[in-house]
């Protein structure tokens, strides 16, 4: 009789927990029902059972239980404020797009209307889709197609091209493209072996763009003869620049690849020199 009235209590707070469950997260009822039926039960049984402090073992047990709830709730909070991070980081870099790229094109077009028309034309179109698809993936969640991605990467290239025309070189190698990557993580790569590689004094800059199957899912390459990038020790980008700048683009594919479908960037030098970007995008 002396476990009545901790019964009863338990049967108030069951009460209270069904009244307050639309506040509460679907891991934090079944967390909190289970901590508190599983007490609960050890009581009724303890009622009839003597020399096992059933109570108590049921309690840790429920303690223990409600504990894994919660922390598995944590760890889907912190990936989904990841992922709505990385999100307003692509954001503000789409937003943020560089004044000085969109005026040296626009004065390209300029002149190329008197010079060559038709390579005007076809300047215009291709920077029309990178415009397009750079906005547009603002407003995208989740992932795209990859082949959206390539089309993108191809209509930067081909801007830059039309004002560096022998000082970029690009191969292409991509007999896998039926698969899905996150918005703007190929031509944010490609972006910035362009604005960090491409110097009129120095030899023209090579890019090569492929993609294979791996074991685990898809591989994707950016090997370029510009700047050389390595990871630090904490898994960071390493600059290797003179200005200073962090290499926020880079970083924020990186984890976009992670928080959207579990995928991983890593960089190594290139033998020749330059960098070698491999992206593995896992099966879905």
């Amino acid at each position: 009789m002396l476990l009545v009235p901790t019964v009863l209590l338990m049967i108030c707070n069951m009460a209270g927990l069904y009244r307050r469950r639309l506040v509460l997260t679907s891991k934090e009822r079944k967390a909190f029902l289970m901590y508190l039926i599983i007490p609960l039960i050890s009581m009724f049984i303890q009622m009839f059972s003597y020399g096992i402090l059933l109570i108590v073992l049921g309690s840790s047990i429920s303690a223990f239980i409600m504990f894994m709830f919660l922390l598995d709730d944590q760890a889907e909070k912190t990936v989904a404020q990841a992922i709505e991070i990385g999100e307003q980081q692509l954001k503000i870099r789409t937003l943020q797009m560089r004044p000085h790229f969109i005026y040296n094109t626009m004065s390209n077009i300029y002149y190329l209307c008197e010079l060559d028309p038709k390579k005007a034309q076809s300047v215009v179109g291709d920077f029309t889709t990178y415009l397009r698809n750079n906005f547009s993936a603002v407003v995208k969640q989740g992932l795209i197609p990859f082949k959206d991605e390539l089309e993108h990467t191809k209509a930067f290239l081909s801007v830059v091209k039309a004002r560096y025309e022998n000082q970029l070189y690009v191969e292409y190698d991509t007999p896998v493209t039926t698969f899905r990557v996150p918005p703007l993580t190929l031509e944010p790569i490609v972006e910035n072996a362009v604005k960090h590689g491409i110097d009129p004094e120095l030899s023209p800059l090579y890019i090569w763009i492929r993609t294979r199957p791996s074991n685990t899912g898809t591989e994707i390459i950016v090997e370029n003869t510009g700047v050389e990038l390595s990871l630090t020790e904490d898994g960071y980008i390493n600059n290797i620049k003179d200005d200073g700048e962090p290499h926020i683009g880079l970083q924020n594919v990186s984890d976009r690849l992670k928080a959207l479908c579990n995928g991983s960037l890593t960089i190594h030098p290139r033998k020749d020199g330059g960098t070698i970007v491999t992206m593995i995008i896992p099966f879905e």
